[in-house]
């Protein structure tokens, strides 16, 4: 008998994370950028379900939406829970 293993669920990080990824070649760089620490920065990339992830505080969150012209915006560090079924449309953080 064969059995094979469900699918993983995807790794689900905030925007920050492809957007330093595609721009930087170390999140010593980005932190630089960013006026912050490569440790600072990593925290703020780690994905939701990490318990170790940070988010930005608001004096933070301005610096980044600001030098990333607005492509990060305080909701990119929030994951919405999937929606109920038949319970109206609510923004629900996810734990």
């Amino acid at each position: 008998m064969h059995l094979t293993k469900p699918t993983p669920p995807p790794i689900i990080r905030p925007p920050l994370a492809r957007w330093v990824w595609e721009r930087f070649d170390t999140l010593r760089d980005a932190g630089a950028y960013f006026e912050m620490s490569g440790e600072t920065v990593r925290g703020y990339c780690l994905p939701f379900s990490h318990p170790d992830r940070k988010v930005p505080r608001p004096e933070a969150m301005a610096r980044i939406y600001e030098l990333t012209a607005g492509e990060i915006t305080p909701d990119s560090f929030h994951q919405l829970a999937p929606i109920a079924e038949g319970r109206p449309a609510e923004l629900v953080r996810a734990v």
